[in-house]
């Protein structure tokens, strides 16, 4: 008998030399206990997904995993295919699921309320629903409103599990207010340094504590960064392996995740601002000579772009190191040495204003604006 082709889309992930994240697998027991509905936050790489997978797995719990994409703000489609996963992972099957009409638009919130009704009393107990890749979905679309009326109808025991880039959107406030939805955010996500040190011996790499600890330093506990600077020590061969980790391996992921996609006026702010190791709005609009920084940054921090906020006197926002790095490595293909010189005095004349001289003289070195009787020296080594 042949067996049905399963999309995708409706396929949980394959695992391969996955490390079980029993620290955070318990913060997901913790909050599946007091919430009917996870939201699961983070930057690319950072090992959501795998997370999930390898959490159900480790649990044995029955999953209905669906992977979205922008197609799926096609209501229609959208419950096509949920009608489509719930056949594999149903237990009763024979329950029948509505089946929208042209008609059922009018009333939307009462035709998704009877599917998810159906729905959920079609799979086994204990199930856990995955929606993965939620910030694909377009913010204007009714796909939030139908998933808003998913989670209010979900039984005491089927769970809910939302993977995103993203934050819930703001109509689930209320959702958040009343727990009914838990929230595990990118820094729940990053790998400890005990996690870091297993992770490299299961590679089969014998690394000195110097390397680890640059690794660590450097990846900050980002798992995709990690897993690719490991992969590229392998392919160097190196008998010093801290030397041999120059990030092309890295670069190559920020370009097609993060950069080559953005548009060309994030691209080049993010570069400016990139020769800062912080900043705040103010400095980020004298660093790309405009006044709209905050909009950007928040835009970046709203969709994971590897940039942390930090609270304190001043709200001040930090790239990760790696995407740092990434960023002051496209400085001199974009812009001209003339108009290099001139962000890059800037740059120095704003660190020196907030007390950090040694940076400063970085910027004014590589500006080639440097005394005579001080060398020059890198920026980022």
């Amino acid at each position: 008998m042949i067996r049905p082709c399963v999309p995708a889309k409706l396929s949980r992930p394959r695992l391969f030399n996955i490390t079980n994240r029993n620290v955070v697998f318990a913060l997901l027991d913790e909050k599946q206990t007091n919430h009917p509905v996870i939201w699961i936050t983070g930057s690319p790489g950072s090992g959501k997904t795998a997370l999930v997978s390898s959490y159900t797995l480790e649990r044995n719990l029955p999953v209905l995993w669906y992977l979205l994409d922008s197609g799926d703000n096609d209501i229609a489609a959208f419950f096509g295919y949920l009608a489509q996963a719930s056949g594999e992972a149903a237990e009763d099957a024979h329950l029948a699921l509505p089946t929208l009409i042209p008609e059922d638009l009018q009333d939307l919130a009462d035709f998704s309320r009877r599917f998810f009704r159906s729905l959920f009393a079609r799979l086994p107990a204990n199930t856990v629903v995955v929606l993965d890749n939620y910030h694909t979905i377009d913010p204007a679309s009714v796909f939030h409103e139908v998933i808003q009326q998913a989670m209010q109808e979900l039984p005491h025991d089927i769970h809910l599990q939302v993977i995103s880039r993203t934050a819930p959107p703001p109509r689930f406030a209320r959702l958040v207010a009343s727990n009914l939805l838990g929230q595990i955010d990118e820094t729940d996500l990053y790998l400890t340094a005990e996690e870091i040190c297993l992770i490299a011996h299961k590679s089969g790499l014998a690394l000195d504590e110097v390397t680890l600890q640059l690794l660590q330093n450097q990846s900050e506990g980002w798992v995709t960064g990690l897993m690719l600077m490991l992969e590229q020590i392998k392919q160097s061969g190196a008998s010093n392996p801290s030397a041999s980790i120059d990030n092309h391996l890295v670069s190559g992921y920020f370009s097609s995740e993060v950069f080559d996609p953005a548009p060309q006026a994030m691209r080049e702010f993010m570069i400016r601002t990139a020769l800062l190791p912080y900043m705040t709005a103010e400095m980020a609009d004298q660093m790309d000579g405009c006044e709209h920084s905050r909009k950007m940054l928040e835009q970046l921090c709203h969709h994971r772009s590897f940039i942390n906020r930090q609270n304190g006197k001043a709200l001040l926002y930090r790239y990760h190191p790696l995407f740092r790095h990434f960023l002051i490595d496209q400085f001199n293909r974009y812009f001209s040495p003339d108009e290099s010189r001139c962000i890059l005095q800037t740059g120095a004349t704003l660190m020196e204003q907030h007390g950090d001289v040694e940076t400063a003289a970085e910027l004014l070195a590589r500006a080639q604006a440097w005394e005579e009787d001080q060398p020059p020296r890198l920026i980022m080594a």
